[in-house]
Order: C-alpha cells, then sequence, then structure tokens
C-alpha cells in the first residue's frame, strides 16, 4: 500500500510539473524566425537578413545562417553570454517576457508572421518575421 501511495505521488508531481506551451510558444516553436534590431515591420521591407533563430520545445535555441543553414554566432549576445544562458530561451506569460540568451524582451503583438517585442535591457524595438517569407539572400518575398 506504501509502494502504491508513492507512486501516484510520483504521477502527481510529474503531472504538475508538466506545462501546456502558451499558443505564443507554440508559434515560436512552430515556425524559423529572422531577426531584425531596432527595426519596424515598415523598414524591414527594404532590409537585409542574413540569419534566423529556432525555438526548440526543450527551451534550447540555435540561430542559423540563412544562406548555408550553418550554425551562427547570434547577434544577440556575445559568446560569454552565450555559454552562460547554454542557448536557453523561456517566456513568463504573465509579464510578457521572452528571455533569450539571459536577454529579456517584452511581447508587444504577435501573430503567425511576425513579433512585435522590445528589447528591454537596451530599450530598442527588435521584429521577427516568419523565416519562410525570405529568400536564401536575406531579402523579404512578401
Amino acid at each position: 500500500m506504501r509502494y502504491l501511495t508513492g507512486l501516484l505521488f510520483l504521477t502527481f508531481l510529474v503531472l504538475i510539473s508538466c506545462r501546456e506551451r502558451t499558443d505564443f510558444e507554440k508559434s515560436l516553436i512552430a515556425n524559423s524566425w529572422v531577426y531584425f534590431e531596432d527595426e519596424t515591420l515598415d523598414s524591414i521591407n527594404n532590409s537585409s537578413a542574413i540569419a534566423y533563430m529556432t525555438f526548440n520545445d526543450d527551451g534550447t535555441s540555435e540561430t542559423f545562417y540563412l544562406k548555408s543553414d550553418r550554425v551562427y554566432e547570434s547577434l544577440i549576445c556575445t559568446p560569454n553570454i552565450k555559454e552562460e544562458a547554454n542557448d536557453k530561451w523561456s517566456f513568463n506569460e504573465t509579464d510578457s517576457i521572452l528571455t533569450v540568451y539571459k536577454i529579456p524582451f517584452k511581447l508587444v503583438s504577435a501573430s503567425n508572421d511576425t513579433i512585435a517585442m522590445k528589447r528591454l535591457d537596451r530599450g530598442y524595438n527588435v521584429v521577427f518575421v516568419n523565416k519562410i517569407y525570405f529568400d536564401k539572400e536575406g531579402k523579404r518575398i512578401k
């Protein structure tokens, strides 16, 4: 009986620790994102991108070159921060804060195509655009 109680308690703990992803997190994971610093949605039409980010379900993220899909050292952090943060990302739904490489971003708006945020440590705007809208040269195609 004691083993059954222990097993039920362990099962309860596992179920509590598993949480459902928010719609925003699901969108991050389902797509690849081209990152623009200090840009607005209107200004990125004339911009050229060189890299994109992926967000994995296990809480890690990766950055790649658009042209070759090789791993890219992120534009948003220094190597020391990247090593310390271990490429982790998280989203706090209560505060609408996305943290990537220990850098906090305040979510302003989000759709399946575009995410607008404010980088809190530097105070400028950031835009993520779905990678499907860019060619291998980094030009916006839609």
